[in-house]
Formats: C-alpha cells, sequence, structure tokens
C-alpha cells in the first residue's frame, strides 16, 4: 500500500479523482450542463469539455487544473461527507483517530463505496481539516482505501493552483488550540441562571451588529477588486465585510415549477457594504457549477458544509433579514476570493 503522509494538496486530490474511476466521473460529467456562460468559471467549464470530448480520466487527472479535479471529487463525495459529520455528530469539528476510524467503518457498510470514501478522505486531507492526520492514516493502512500517486502531473503554468502557506496553517494550528482551551474553560465555568428576555422586533432595515474576535496571528486580508458602479455604493473596508449573514436574495431565473416565486432567505457572504447595499456571494447547501467551497464553514457560524457562488450581487441592505451567522476567518477569506 501506498504512504500518503508524503502526498501535498494536488496529489491526493488527482489521485482521488483516479480513485474514483472512470464510470462514475464520466457519468457525472456527461449529465453536467456545460453550456457556455458568463456566470460559469471558465477554470471549470473548459476542462470537462475536454473531459466529456477525450473520454481519457489520465490525462485528465494529469493534465486538468486542480480546481476543476477538486469539483469532480467535491461532487461525488459530498453526499458521503454530509453523512460522516451527522456520525462524528459534536466531533465532527476534530475526531479522534477512532471516532474517524469508527465513523469510516459505518459508511463503508452502510453502501458507500470504499473509492468513494477514500476521494473523501484525500479532498479532506488536502483541504487542512483538523483530522488531516487520521484521513491520511486510514489512506495509507486500509488496502481498500489505498490511493496510488499519479505521475506525470503538467506544471501549473496556465492557472495558479491554490496551496496553503506555511503561515496561514500555522494560524490555523494556533488557532485550534485556543478554541480547544476556550471550550474546556466554558465547560469548568459553573453556569448561573439568566434572566429570559425578550427578543427585540427586526425592522425592515435591520443595523447588523458584528463582533470581531482578535486575531491569533496577524495575516493581512486580500482586497476584492470593485468595479466602478460597485465603487460607487459599496466599499470593501466596511465592518461588515467578511461576514456571514442572512439576506432575501432574488432568484436569476424563474423557477417553472414554482413561477411565483420571486427570491429565497439563504446566508451570505457580505464581500463589501455600503449605507444603502451590500455586495455579496450567495451561499449553497448543495455542489454546483462555479461554486467553490467554504472552508470553515462550521466556524463561521453555518451548520452544514456551504458552497459560495461566483456570482456577486449587489443588493439592497433592506433585504437584510438581520440575522448574522459568523465572520470568516481572514485565511479563509484568502481561499474563496
Amino acid at each position: 500500500m501506498t504512504d500518503v503522509s508524503s502526498f501535498d494538496a494536488s496529489t491526493l486530490v488527482r489521485s482521488a479523482v483516479v480513485k474514483l474511476g472512470a464510470t462514475a466521473v464520466l457519468e457525472l460529467v456527461d449529465g453536467l450542463n456545460l453550456a457556455p456562460s458568463g456566470r460559469v468559471d471558465p477554470k471549470i467549464v473548459l476542462p470537462l469539455q475536454g473531459l466529456r470530448k477525450s473520454r481519457s480520466l489520465e490525462s485528465f487527472a494529469t493534465k486538468a487544473p486542480l480546481v476543476a479535479v477538486g469539483f469532480i471529487v467535491e461532487t461525488l463525495t459530498e453526499e458521503a461527507l454530509h453523512r460522516v459529520i451527522e456520525i462524528l455528530g459534536d466531533s465532527s469539528e476534530d475526531p479522534s483517530f477512532e471516532e474517524l476510524s469508527s465513523a469510516v467503518d459505518e459508511l463503508l457498510t452502510s453502501g458507500f463505496d470504499a473509492s468513494v470514501v477514500a476521494a473523501m478522505l484525500a479532498l479532506a486531507s488536502a483541504n487542512n481539516v483538523p483530522a488531516e492526520t487520521h484521513c491520511r492514516r486510514l489512506l495509507s493502512e486500509r488496502e481498500a482505501l489505498a490511493l496510488s500517486e499519479v505521475s506525470g502531473v503538467a506544471p501549473a503554468s496556465l492557472l495558479v493552483e491554490r496551496t496553503i502557506d506555511p503561515i496561514i496553517k500555522e494560524q490555523r494550528r494556533v488557532r485550534r488550540e485556543a478554541e480547544k482551551r476556550a471550550r474546556r474553560d466554558k465547560k469548568e465555568k459553573p453556569l448561573s441562571p439568566s434572566p429570559k428576555v425578550k427578543a427585540p422586533r427586526v425592522s425592515a432595515e435591520p443595523e447588523l451588529v458584528l463582533s470581531v474576535p482578535d486575531a491569533v496571528l496577524e495575516v493581512d486580508r486580500r482586497r476584492p477588486l470593485l468595479t466602478p458602479l460597485e465603487e460607487a455604493t459599496v466599499t470593501y473596508d466596511a465592518e461588515l465585510a467578511g461576514s456571514v449573514i442572512e439576506m432575501d436574495v432574488p432568484y436569476s431565473n424563474l423557477d417553472p415549477e414554482n413561477p411565483t416565486e420571486k427570491s429565497k432567505v439563504r446566508p451570505v457572504v457580505v464581500i463589501a457594504a455600503g449605507a444603502q447595499s451590500l455586495l455579496v456571494r450567495a451561499l449553497y447547501s448543495e455542489v454546483g457549477l462555479g461554486r467553490v467551497s467554504l472552508p470553515g464553514w462550521n466556524r463561521a457560524g453555518l451548520a452544514h458544509p456551504s458552497f459560495v457562488a461566483a456570482e456577486r450581487l449587489n443588493l439592497a441592505r433592506s433585504l437584510a433579514t438581520g440575522r448574522l451567522f459568523g465572520q470568516i476567518s481572514v485565511e479563509d477569506w484568502n481561499q474563496i476570493l
């Protein structure tokens, strides 16, 4: 069996797509709508169109941009990821090896293919989850989950692939330690009853109050590029920027099954903010073309893995419901921007 402890993020993801197999991957690609669209990231669409035509998974795994390969792996392992989070429960953020191993056993016995479970563990390792070491150990020790290293990977000359900065990786480690201490202190602190307070009624144009904890280590937050029209109404350094809030988001197209429905309340990431409007990217619970996985979704106050839409929407501030989920960390912001 192959020891994956030395695999970098790119090798893990590319090996995962090979593990999934040509049958599953090509079936997915054949069912996708890959028509050209200004709203869909061409870094994903063009490589998938090439795979649909060539039918060569080996070529796709070695030559396609990492973002396209990762999209395939995320899509095919999403259900397994949701299930393992349910099994782990309160331990899902940072499980022990025994807990994760037991959850994997339950996945395999409940009908999930070993290739899907292996790809899920590889993708989690590539995303530097707290249980990364446990994921790599399972991939190295279990024969059914073994990965084969993909050779002949083309250099990333045309498209820049995401890498994890050592400083950011260290910050994540320090922050996790701080969160563990905070949870431990909270458990040890005696509880005292507090009076019930009636929740205030949310106004038509709610005021969103944001409290941001001090960062353990200082990392520069990437500045979003705004169009002249956007700069006229919002600013990137607003206090609300980087928050995950709830808004009534209009549909870009009418739903033929529900023609009277024109919008839906959903979480959004605030990119920039102004006195009357907010520049946001909507969040979805399902993978879709152009959407990217939101790292640290649980730290941002969300209850399940979420995916950030590519398109930016300039919405009236009055569409905010007043609910604030949380704040995206600087390193997570820099990965999705």
